[in-house]
């Protein structure tokens, strides 16, 4: 039997999530973006601040403890020059800004049933679990204030299980587990990656279907190793395409510590046959 985290929404507060935030231009700016009356250079209110001041563009970063804006967009990995950091925002306006569907999550969660539900909490019995994990945390909130999308790096039964999740920790298309027998308001499940295939949600009833597989790999071992039946997004699966030259060149500025070549053993090569 499933446990499920029911809380009220706090989401971002998983992993790092990177977006752009435009505000109008002026010649008046240092690093990309300041406020022309100069109230404090650690200002919480950015774009939104009452005096209308704030010009320039930034990056926003929002980790499990922080919300900055930055000059520049950092790199993944390596802790990024702190004097990069041109503003933060206090917890209200972090929550509020996410409560509002303005950002695309990337999760990776442990487990994931048919439904989509996902588990980063405890493996086995809540009670009296195999493995303790880091816990629900923003889960709850991410699954039902904008798109989600996910990332696995082992493609197996033990990732993708037949029932539900050992702990349920954000909502999914589960009919049982929603309120008055009426989906979340906001709750949208996009695409999932992993070691064998890309997939979606857009079977029947939202079943997972597969929509690309990788070079060398075949339906029969994809579904093999799910615990649960998928769909085909048509009859002749088509292989998932490469990264083009410009793709890598974006990539690798986005990542100049070359963090993802520790993701799978080894860092195999895309085409392996």
């Amino acid at each position: 039997m499933s446990s499920m985290f029911v809380a009220s929404p706090m989401s971002g507060m998983f992993g790092t999530v990177v977006s752009a935030a435009r505000r109008r231009s002026d010649p008046d700016t240092r690093g990309g973006g300041t406020c022309r009356r100069r109230c404090t250079d650690q200002c919480v209110r950015g774009d939104r601040c009452r005096r209308r001041a704030w010009r320039g563009t930034c990056a926003r970063v929002i980790t499990s403890g922080h919300d900055h804006g930055r000059g520049r967009r950092p790199p993944t990995g390596r802790r990024s020059d702190p004097a990069n950091v041109e503003g933060w925002s206090p917890y209200d306006r972090t929550f509020s800004t996410l409560w509002g569907g303005k950002r695309v999550a990337m999760v990776g969660p442990v487990q994931m049933d048919r439904f989509g539900q996902a588990n980063i909490s405890a493996i086995g019995d809540h009670a009296k679990p195999k493995v303790a994990l880091v816990g629900a945390r923003g889960f709850p909130g991410n699954s039902v204030h904008h798109r989600n999308s996910f990332f696995f790096q082992a493609h197996n039964k033990r990732a993708f299980v037949e029932g539900e999740v050992d702990y349920v920790c954000m909502a999914g298309y589960n009919p049982a587990r929603w309120i008055n027998d009426r989906a979340p308001l906001g709750l949208e499940l996009g695409i999932i990656v992993t070691n064998l295939c890309v997939m979606d949600f857009g079977g029947p009833d939202h079943q997972i279907r597969v929509v690309s597989l990788h070079p060398g790999v075949t339906f029969e071992e994809v579904q093999e190793n799910t615990g649960f039946p998928l769909a085909k997004a048509s009859d002749t699966i088509s292989e998932t395409p490469a990264p083009t030259a410009e793709q890598l060149a974006l990539i690798a500025v986005l990542d100049p510590n070359n963090v993802r070549a520790a993701v799978f053993k080894d860092n195999p090569p895309g085409r392996r046959d």
